[in-house]
């Protein structure tokens, strides 16, 4: 419309030559060079075993891309759910001070502690408090 001939007077006074930068663009788009081919309509039968090579050529293509799609998006949440675990067992290690005991949230996981950590000594109330009901929900199950 009229943004497309404003443009393209701009970019023809300095001396670029807009029509032939898009038919250059619409001649190598990657879209149509992977759209399948059409068949073969005459009874040419190299014609349309080349037709039929490109087309499995294509869907090989295909398909081995939407694996690859797939597959970075798995590995990239079990890559997520790692580093969030690795995180979860930080701050329990630093708010119960236990030290390769990990408390799993939302398992039944019991830890056995016969005696209070000695690092329970080192929290204030409102942590002890709250230690002390992780050991009583991992005494419970």
């Amino acid at each position: 419309g009229a943004k497309d001939i404003q443009a393209n007077l701009l970019l023809g006074s300095k001396g670029i030559d807009l029509p032939k930068i898009v038919q250059k663009l619409e001649s190598i788009s990657t879209k149509r060079t992977f759209e399948p081919i059409q068949p073969v309509e005459d009874l040419d039968i190299s014609s349309k075993l080349e037709n039929e090579v490109r087309n499995k050529i294509l869907a090989a293509f295909d398909s081995g891309y939407n694996e690859m799609l797939e597959s970075v998006y798995e590995n990239s949440w079990e890559h997520q759910e790692a580093e969030w675990k690795q995180q979860k067992r930080k701050v329990l290690t630093a708010m119960g001070g236990f030290s390769g005991a990990c408390v799993e949230i939302g398992k039944h996981v019991g830890i056995l502690i016969d005696k209070p950590a000695p690092a329970l000594a080192n929290l204030g109330p409102i942590e002890t408090i709250y230690v002390s009901k992780i050991i009583e929900y991992n005494n419970i199950f």
